[in-house]
């Protein structure tokens, strides 16, 4: 059995630029651990990914360290991860829209949530 949990793109959807950023204790070293993502169309179903981290110490504020990665993804339309999946041998059962197991909607799902087993 298979499952997989999959951010896709959407259709009818621009491609933009998107920036997050998130912070979280880290309790045990008493630091803060900032995470700033930035998300950039690449081409054709491509994403360009930099996150950088920067940790912190938690009193002073004072920079401990610092790293980025930079990865390429390539996000799958729906149909094709269906058809990827069934050309290798998986026979998808169900597909899900959200954690709480809704109906799979290519426009207003957040994600994709596929069950499947090899036939």
């Amino acid at each position: 059995m298979l499952i997989a949990d999959i951010i896709f793109e959407k259709e009818n959807t621009p491609s933009r630029k998107k920036e997050s950023e998130k912070s979280f204790c880290h309790c045990v070293r008493g630091t803060l651990i900032k995470k700033k993502s930035v998300e950039t169309p690449a081409g054709k179903h491509l994403v360009s990914v930099l996150q950088t981290y920067e940790e912190r110490d938690y009193l002073s504020g004072e920079l401990i360290a610092r790293e980025e990665n930079a990865i390429t993804l390539y996000v799958f339309p729906p149909d094709e991860m269906v058809q990827k999946l069934e050309s290798v041998g998986f026979a998808v059962e169900k597909i899900f829209g959200n954690y709480h197991q809704a109906p799979f909607d290519k426009n207003k799902s957040a994600r994709m949530l596929i069950v499947a087993r090899r036939s």
